[in-house]
């Protein structure tokens, strides 16, 4: 029964985040600096590599969900204090083709 939670849990955030990229992508291209996807792809490595041992205890306590909120609030405070480089923006304020097609009701 754990098994099945844990599953459900997981498929649904991966569902939800691919989600969500890929539709606000087809609205708006998402642009992001080399050096912010390189440190935010290492951060969920790390973060998927710590579960492991976590969930092969087979239950998450208090410890071990204690440092998960302490390691992903050092991470927010890294980000906020290191942004990425900004990206230069060409000057076209247009909306894409694919934004013009959502807006008039495809």
């Amino acid at each position: 029964m754990q098994d099945i939670a844990i599953g459900n849990i997981v498929g649904s955030n991966i569902a939800n985040i691919l989600l969500i990229v890929g539709l606000t992508s087809l609205v708006w291209p998402i642009r992001v600096s080399g050096v912010t996807l390189r440190r935010d792809t290492a951060v969920m490595i790390a973060a998927a590599l710590a579960l492991v041992p976590i969930f092969a205890m087979g239950e998450i306590g208090r410890l071990p969900g204690g440092l998960l909120v302490l390691a992903l609030a050092g991470y927010l405070t890294w980000a906020y204090l290191q942004p990425g480089a900004a990206i230069d923006d060409d000057g076209d304020t247009s909306c894409p083709p694919s934004c013009l097609s959502l807006r008039s009701g495809f």
